[in-house]
């Protein structure tokens, strides 16, 4: 008898996109969609249930739409063949919309030094109701007036389907590659909504190799491999 043969036919569920996100926090009228797609041999059926009851619901994906406080609560799926069984929860916690001018995170990110020819990411993270928008300009001086450069336009909102919202949190990411001397200087995310304005401001220092070891000696400064580096004032 070929066992190889047997096995290959029979395999217990497995996790097509495994989902380690346990927690979704989304406002009243949002979109959320909790994914539950797994292969297996035969193919395993699916079940949902929410908070311990069975729904009628039996596609890979359960999407709420428009949610209300009502439809908090813990929804598991659970899917099953002869050969074995998998399961995983969510947990919905649904929020009263309230509107609020962007709230730019503590922990935001700090002066930064980069080396000649290095990659620097920085990063503006906002939450607001309205979701923000968020523009990020670079500062320069002309003729001895300090001047704004717009760098990237408006950043949209994610749309609804991506958003399984965390307290209309938007994220810009501003990449700058292969830096120059040209790069160093000031550089500001703003973020602004009908509620109002908020805006974060970082110095970015570009100094070549031989600099950065002299500056490793005599300054707190941190570097990652990337030779980029955070430093305290």
């Amino acid at each position: 008898m070929d066992f190889s043969f047997m096995c290959k036919e029979s395999l217990p569920p497995q996790w097509v996109r495994p989902d380690k996100r346990h927690i979704y926090r989304v406002p009243v009228g949002k979109t959320v969609k909790f994914h539950c797609q797994a292969t297996g041999k035969p193919l395993p059926a699916l079940r949902w249930y929410k908070n311990g009851k069975e729904i009628r619901d039996h596609t890979w994906t359960l999407i709420k739409e428009s949610v209300a406080p009502s439809d908090e609560g813990n929804y598991t799926c659970v899917v099953q063949n002869r050969h074995g069984t998998l399961q995983h929860t969510y947990q919905l916690n649904v929020i009263e919309r309230s509107p609020q001018k962007p709230d730019l995170h503590a922990g935001l990110q700090g002066n930064r030094i980069a080396v000649v020819g290095s990659d620097v990411e920085l990063v503006c993270a906002v939450m607001g109701d309205p979701q923000p928008y968020i523009r990020w300009f670079k500062h320069i001086v002309i003729n001895g007036s300090k001047e704004d450069i717009e760098i990237f336009p408006f950043v949209r909102p994610p749309k609804d389907e991506d958003l399984n919202a965390m307290d209309y949190e938007v994220e810009s990411l501003l990449t700058l590659r292969n830096v120059t001397l040209a790069d160093a200087g000031e550089y500001t995310c703003l973020a602004s909504n009908s509620e109002g304005v908020s805006r974060h401001t970082v110095w970015l220092i570009v100094i070549d190799e031989a600099s950065l070891r002299l500056l490793q000696r005599s300054s707190p400064v941190h570097c990652s491999s990337a030779h980029t580096c955070q430093y305290w004032t």
